[in-house]
C-alpha cells in the first residue's frame, strides 16, 4: 500500500529490526552514545552503517523503485478503528509462511 511514498522498501525496516535484536553491530549496544564511548563499544564492534551502508550496496538493495518524491509526505490517519489494525505479515507472520512452505515440501 502506498509504495510511492517510501524511499526505501519494508525490507530495510525488517533488516534493521533483526539487527537491533541480534547485537551483531555496536550501533545498537548500550543505551546512549556516551555509554558506547565509555564502554569502548565502538572500538570492539562493527558499525552497521559503516559495514552495510557506506559501501553503497545496502542502499541499492533497499531502494524502492516505485518511490515518487513528488507525492509529498504520507500523513497518518486521524483515527484508526481497532478492527482495521492487522499484523505486518512480512515481519510478524514470516514464520507462518516458512511453516507453510515446509509443510508443502514435506508433504504435510
Amino acid at each position: 500500500i502506498n509504495a510511492e511514498y517510501g524511499e526505501y522498501t519494508e525490507s530495510l525496516l525488517i533488516f534493521l529490526h533483526l539487527h537491533v535484536h541480534a547485537s551483531r553491530y555496536g550501533d545498537f549496544l548500550g543505551a546512549t552514545e556516551r555509554e558506547r564511548k565509555e564502554e569502548g563499544i565502538r572500538e570492539g564492534t562493527l558499525r552497521l552503517w559503516t559495514y552495510e551502508f557506506e559501501k553503497g550496496s545496502a542502499w541499492k538493495r533497499f531502494s524502492n523503485g516505485r518511490y515518487c518524491p513528488e507525492k509529498g509526505v504520507l500523513e497518518p490517519l486521524a483515527r484508526i478503528a481497532p478492527d482495521t489494525i492487522r499484523p505486518w505479515p512480512r515481519m510478524f507472520l514470516k514464520h507462518k509462511a516458512v511453516d507453510r512452505r515446509k509443510e508443502r515440501v514435506e508433504g504435510g
